[in-house]
């Protein structure tokens, strides 16, 4: 952990637990295995460490309860609250305890929340991204979250489902996280995602997975396979084909959607592509709110063309060509579609 934010709340959870003035200390999951002593936030504590950006994560009865607990810890990023009064500790000397029982800004990121919460802030005109692996969508959540007041991301449906009770608070929600899940939990909303040639998405994946210094322990079955495996041979086993039509099944819940499905989905969320992505911002700026001048170049394989040779790109069409084109069969329809609002006359 290098943040020095990180690891001075992570610190000061550890002292607190050896000093023996609290029994446990509730913690977030990605940092629970760094804190001696901590629990989940699903398990009984009487203090707990709360990251101001994943407030969602705390359950919302649990986060109802502790919005009345005393603040005994504050940085940037985090809140160390407790249950009850902790009396000049000598581990925050430092950063005194006294202020921040004088005052109420440390709870406010969790009051505001809630108000937000109980009064269902954003529900009904929050915008949406689904976000596809491999398309731009790292950049394209970046970018729209300058402007969100309480952007959200889930890694995936588990997360969601998780976040459920939080979500009318968030105004920007997005995730690796299919279009039938996010709107059974959301409802009405403004949804957006952007698509990409499915082979152009597959050697993109295989070039992340293959990038010097990467842990492989930590990647999906996907990346795992292709951080050493060829295209070909990925393709040749039973998720090679689940993958190239990812797409499509995150978009509509299909491998082989119908056109009227395909048709229906396309009119309900905003759909753009990697290729055309530039006049796909440019169209939709007043709702989005990115300027394609602004968009930052995140998550980028440099020298992608090295850990993932032409050759094996050529092979793999030539063994699984047909199967690629089948694949292309959402893409190129979505590429149709955008190509008539940037220059109707170009039908036919």
């Amino acid at each position: 952990m290098v943040d020095p934010l990180w690891r001075e709340a992570v610190s000061v959870a550890e002292q607190l637990v050896e000093s023996g003035r609290i029994a446990a200390i509730a913690v977030p999951a990605a940092i629970e295995g760094e804190v001696r002593g901590a629990v989940s936030y699903g398990e009984p504590a009487d203090a707990i460490l709360i990251h101001k950006g994943w407030i969602s994560r705390v359950p919302l009865e649990r986060l109802r309860q502790v919005a009345h607990w005393k603040p005994a810890f504050e940085n940037d990023v985090f809140i160390l609250m407790s249950a009850k009064r902790l009396r000049s500790p000598r581990f925050l000397r430092r950063r005194p305890i006294i202020p921040f029982l004088l005052r109420s800004r440390p709870l406010a990121p969790i009051r505001s929340h809630l108000e937000d919460v109980d009064g269902r802030r954003f529900a009904g005109r929050q915008t949406v991204f689904v976000h596809i692996s491999k398309a731009a969508g790292t950049s394209l959540f970046e970018a729209a979250r300058r402007r969100a007041v309480r952007p959200l991301y889930l890694d995936d449906r588990l997360a969601l489902k998780a976040a459920a009770p939080h979500l009318a608070a968030h105004d920007l929600i997005g995730g690796h996280v299919g279009f039938d899940a996010l709107h059974a939990e959301i409802g009405d909303a403004r949804y957006f995602a952007v698509v990409r040639d499915p082979l152009e998405r597959l050697v993109s994946v295989a070039g992340h997975a293959r990038r010097p210094g990467e842990r492989v322990e930590s990647f999906n079955s996907v990346m795992r396979f292709l951080a050493k495996g060829t295209l070909r041979d990925f393709l040749d086993r039973p998720g090679g084909p689940a993958e190239l039509r990812l797409q499509q099944v995150m978009l509509t819940g299909k491998a082989e959607p119908s056109a009227e499905l395909t048709c229906a989905r396309l009119e309900r969320i905003t759909v753009g592509t990697v290729d055309g992505l530039d006049r796909f911002l440019a169209r939709h700026r007043s709702s989005l709110g990115i300027d394609p001048a602004d968009l930052p170049r995140l998550n980028v394989t440099r020298d992608r063309s090295s850990l993932v040779p032409q050759a094996e790109i050529d092979e793999a069409v030539a063994a699984h060509g047909q199967m690629i084109e089948d694949a292309r069969a959402f893409y190129d329809l979505v590429r149709w579609r955008e190509r008539l609002l940037d220059d109707p006359a170009a039908d036919g």
